[in-house]
């Protein structure tokens, strides 16, 4: 069985059960990957950080809904939108705080 098999079925069992041991697994795959795609948008490594944990926390509010359908893209890709929209929050949070100072 490949890695990406492995991490589908880990995708869909984390979907339906929620466990904290699956979750455990799901972070170990993709943190990293998650970090480097948001360096990769400019951020320092503290935002970094913060912001994978806010990806991590609305990926898992929304996998018990998610359901992988290959053909609208790779689930990666869903994970990049999410990671997307969170910097995109940050840095408008951090120019809403410079103007207010």
């Amino acid at each position: 069985m490949s890695t990406l098999n492995t991490r589908l079925t880990l995708i869909k069992k984390i979907s339906k059960e929620q466990d904290e041991k699956l979750w455990e697994e799901f972070v170990h795959y993709y943190k990293r990957y998650l970090y480097v795609v948001i360096r990769n948008m400019n951020m320092t490594h503290h935002d970094t950080e913060e912001i994978v944990q806010t990806v991590m926390l609305k990926v898992w509010d929304k996998l018990r809904d998610f359901q992988y359908q290959p053909s609208k893209g790779k689930f990666r890709y869903w994970l990049c939108t999410i990671a997307r929209n969170c910097v995109i929050d940050s840095v408008g949070k951090q120019q809403s705080q410079t103007r207010r100072t």
